[in-house]
């Protein structure tokens, strides 16, 4: 039992569950007014500025590509403001992806300063020039890219919001960047009726299962799409923005959403409340999101679905395409299982040693790595990767660096870590995380740790703003974490198996069932 349903049954004889939330909004002033005392006391699973500082803070000290000890986290009224500096640009992002991430946060005050290795501007401007030229999805781009004391700027014009995205990302992983601006400019490709544009947004927020649209309103005048009601947390405000990008939409304002985890969780989700969705409709959604991929757009991926599983068949020119498509698909309403069948058969065929070499040059200007760590050997365009690093993240981050060099086929990570500790990888619309949950590995504990990792998942569980987590029950044997009770959708089983790992878990027994 949790501490903080311990100390509010204290204050009422039964917890209230998430459907009788509404019924008890003349007692949440009172406990609005005694959590900051709570949370003072003992207790950091209470919804309080205090409490979101605690989470935020726990959160950037699991991750370990953030330097958690040179940045401060303040929290007034649900702001959180982030302070102090960090080594590279990702690593600025992500801070605010975990802070957003939190039950409560309203909004997030980025204030971190990056401080890079000094690099000439001249190796920066031709690494970034190289990144978007060795990128498979944005080889074709024409980007003038301009670079003063680190500081990147990016000009051009493009087809689409999310190609302009997909580039300033790769710009922003380079070795020595200090900031990005993305003057990108995009032009849509498609004059449409306002109603064609509403529809598209709303059917794209119903069928993604990372969003919550009951209580998300749409509007579009003259192209502008205006995105109002209500949202759980910040996080999913951000993306309820990047998936109203559709076809024809000139602007996209999120202003009017406001987050409110407590009255978002009394709304049911509008897709548990319909008859099951067909295979087709899971299909026709499957089309719609793999054309606005600009890593998927360009290949004839067509889903076969059957019952909920969808296997993805076919051909594309390269790996993170593939890894791309499993992604769209997994986050897909209807979804049940994946199954990726598709092949890797790049334009043309690259020697194995230039290959190789592309792929070593690729590693270097990632900032979160060091070449002298990695042994990267390249045999039939597969790339396999061995040597030890410091920690998982970093396994991760080298597969996700050698998946977007134009011609790989397939990659056989052998990497190992010095340290076991499972990094907190944040949410996969956050961060783009194509990692394999497999790279998680195992790990022998005493049993005298159960009760410290049973209250490290609990904590978890509560502060996401994705789940209910009263509705789910954690037990811990030899480090083992059992996952059981109910959640609404497969997407939010995957986040409580990502919960329990960053609570410390060593293995994840997932028993959750889906209403």
């Amino acid at each position: 039992m949790k501490r903080l349903r311990t100390t509010i049954t204290n204050l009422k004889p039964n917890w209230i569950s998430r459907a009788q939330r509404a019924s008890v909004a003349g007692t949440c002033s009172l406990l609005l007014c005694a959590a900051p005392l709570l949370a003072q006391q003992t207790d950091e699973n209470v919804v309080s500025d205090t409490g979101i500082t605690y989470s935020i803070e726990a959160d950037l000290r699991g991750y370990d590509g953030i330097a958690a000890h040179l940045i401060d986290v303040a929290t007034s009224d649900g702001i959180v403001t982030l302070s102090g500096h960090v080594d590279n640009l990702l690593a600025r992002e992500q801070a605010v992806t975990l802070a957003k991430s939190i039950k409560g946060v309203r909004s997030v005050i980025n204030q971190i300063n990056v401080r890079p290795v000094a690099r000439p501007d001249d190796l920066i401007h031709q690494d970034v020039i190289t990144s978007l030229a060795d990128d498979p999805a944005t080889d074709s781009f024409e980007i003038r890219v301009e670079v003063a004391g680190g500081d990147v700027t990016l000009k051009g014009i493009l087809d689409s919001w999310q190609e302009k995205r997909l580039a300033g990302q790769i710009a922003k992983g380079v070795r020595g960047v200090r900031s990005v601006k993305n003057e990108l400019v995009f032009v849509p490709t498609a004059n449409r009726p306002d109603d064609e544009i509403r529809n598209d947004v709303t059917q794209r927020l119903h069928m993604d299962v990372r969003i919550n649209d009951a209580g998300i309103d749409v509007i579009v005048d003259e192209g502008k799409v205006v995105l109002k009601g209500l949202v759980a947390s910040n996080a999913e405000k951000t993306l309820a923005e990047e998936l109203s990008w559709v076809s024809g939409a000139r602007d996209v304002d999120s202003g009017a959403l406001e987050v409110d985890f407590d009255r978002m969780a009394v709304l049911p989700k509008l897709r548990t409340d319909t008859p099951d969705l067909s295979d087709e409709t899971i299909a026709a959604a499957l089309r719609e999101t793999f054309k606005l991929d600009p890593r998927v757009k360009a290949f004839a991926v067509e889903p076969m679905v059957r019952d909920g599983i969808v296997t993805l068949m076919g051909k594309v020119d390269n790996y993170v395409a593939k890894l791309a498509a499993g992604r769209d698909a997994k986050n897909t309403v209807g979804v049940t299982h994946v199954i990726n069948l598709l092949k890797v058969r790049p334009d043309s065929l690259i020697e194995d040693q230039q290959l190789e070499e592309t792929v070593a040059a690729a590693l270097q200007r990632n900032p979160y790595l060091e070449l002298s760590d990695l042994d990267v050997s390249v045999r039939n365009s597969r790339v396999m990767l061995s040597g030890e690093v410091d920690n998982t993240f970093e396994i991760a981050e080298a597969y996700r660096t050698v998946a977007r060099v134009n011609g790989v086929a397939d990659i056989s990570n052998d990497l190992t870590a010095t340290t076991a500790r499972i990094p907190a990888h944040g949410l996969d619309h956050a961060w783009n995380d194509y990692v394999p949950d497999a790279y998680w590995p195992f790990q022998e504990i005493p049993k005298s740790l159960d009760a410290k990792i049973r209250r490290e998942v609990e904590s978890q569980l509560f502060w996401s703003p994705f789940l209910d987590s009263d509705e789910i029950e954690v037990e811990v044997d030899s480090g083992t974490v059992k996952l059981t009770g109910y959640v609404d959708d497969y997407a939010e089983r995957r986040i409580a198996t990502k919960n329990a790992w960053e609570g410390g878990a060593r293995g994840v027994l997932n028993h959750l069932e889906v209403r």
